[in-house]
């Protein structure tokens, strides 16, 4: 499990190779980051999932938190989809109908406007969320768009408290995060290791895991980890 945070510390910077790396960074300098957040105005090499490149235009909210990890290791998938739950949720106090795809992806519409990543760095989880505000604002009507990237820099920071006092109880992830599934009931191809098939999406279990619905031949499945894409849906 993650240890309490009392108060965040921020570290902000104009321009960053990484927030994620600048933490990884840190701790390999022997450095106490718990409960650090590094935010940046624009980063030069923002990286996804299986590092794939995150494009960071000035204009968004980059930051990146480390928790310092209890004994054994923390269940970084269920924690991520945590986090996007607590944004889309927040972002729905606003009119702003965020969706959350499986794994860490946040879409508006069929647009996809943010990514969360979650990586383990020697007994801390970093997560790291992304969000193009100006896509946001652009895409939404009258003042519930955001007026500053310093109210969104804000709401990420809300989740990131949010999801960890929730931690300890998460049984009711996958109610909630039913109702903001971006996947729900769309046929999917999932990408994990050397398989793929396709199938419905069924939500998640309480792990955070992805549950699909096959035919016949393949049957119901459940994925932990891989990529999932969606027919006729660019990511």
């Amino acid at each position: 499990m993650i240890n309490v945070v009392k108060e965040f510390v921020i570290q902000s910077f104009k321009t960053l190779d990484s927030t994620q790396d600048q933490l990884h960074r840190q701790i390999a300098q022997g450095q106490d980051v718990h409960g650090v957040i590094v935010v940046a105005g624009h980063q030069t090499a923002g990286r996804g999932r299986n590092g794939n490149v995150w494009q960071s235009p000035t204009g968004g909210s980059y930051q990146s938190v480390a928790f310092r990890c209890q004994k054994g290791k923390p269940r970084a998938g269920l924690i991520t989809i945590a986090i996007g739950v607590c944004i889309a949720e927040s972002m729905a106090v606003r009119n702003i109908p965020i969706k959350v795809k499986w794994p860490n992806d946040l879409y508006l519409g069929d647009l996809k406007i943010g990514g969360i990543l979650g990586e383990l760095s020697r007994g801390y989880l970093i997560l790291g969320v992304g969000i193009n505000a100006a896509q946001i604002s652009k895409s939404v009507l009258g003042e519930n768009g955001f007026r500053s990237v310093e109210e969104v820099h804000h709401l990420v920071r809300k989740a990131f408290r949010r999801t960890i006092n929730e931690l300890p109880n998460t049984r009711d992830y996958s109610r909630r995060f039913a109702e903001l599934d971006f996947l729900a009931g769309r046929t999917v191809v999932v990408k994990n290791r050397a398989e793929v098939f396709s199938g419905a999406a069924r939500g998640i279990d309480r792990d955070g895991c992805l549950k699909i619905e096959g035919d016949e031949t393949l049957g119901n499945q459940v994925v932990c980890s891989g990529s999932v894409e969606t027919i006729g849906i660019s990511d």
